[in-house]
């Protein structure tokens, strides 16, 4: 899947101890991946139907050629889903020469944080969310949820 060009560069890993984050929403809610994962931020596609396939998984989409997994993350968080309100978009992440793309509500900043800056989860995280997050960081009034991928793509851990 190397024909799928990357958001950023090597640069974006870190520097000075600093890792740039890609911030997205999430019905209502902040959440952040590592920006070098990030390969394509695009409108979402058409989807086509997986039948049998875990509720977290919206479709497939055709990316360039390629397969895509499409995975709702409203669903994976356990969160409402906002499908009937505004434009969806993707966010295309390769782990393991697969292609995935979360369906998120919108895309914010790319935004560099500090390894010192990011906190433990709150004890009053929900559980589920807890064992998707890598920690939290305070960005102004909000607080954003800095996401695991392999934990968010696993998703036989769902719990019914």
């Amino acid at each position: 899947m190397n024909a799928i060009a990357p958001l950023r560069t090597e640069r974006s890993q870190t520097t000075e101890g600093r890792v740039d984050y890609l911030t997205f929403h999430v019905a209502g809610a902040v959440f952040a991946v590592r920006a070098v994962l990030v390969r394509d931020v695009l409108r979402l596609a058409s989807l086509t139907a997986v039948p049998l396939a875990q509720r977290e998984v919206a479709g497939l989409i055709n990316l360039r050629g390629h397969v895509v997994t499409a995975i709702d993350l409203a669903t994976r968080l356990n969160l409402p889903s906002a499908s009937g309100s505004g434009q969806r978009m993707s966010i295309v992440i390769e782990r393991g020469n697969e292609a995935y793309c979360f369906i998120v509500n919108g895309v914010g900043d790319v935004i560099g944080i500090e390894g010192a800056e990011i906190e433990t989860n709150p004890a009053s995280m929900d559980q589920r969310w807890a064992d998707l997050s890598r920690g939290v960081f305070k960005k102004e009034k909000d607080l954003v949820v800095l996401l695991d991928i392999d934990a968010v793509l696993d998703i036989r851990r769902t719990k019914a």
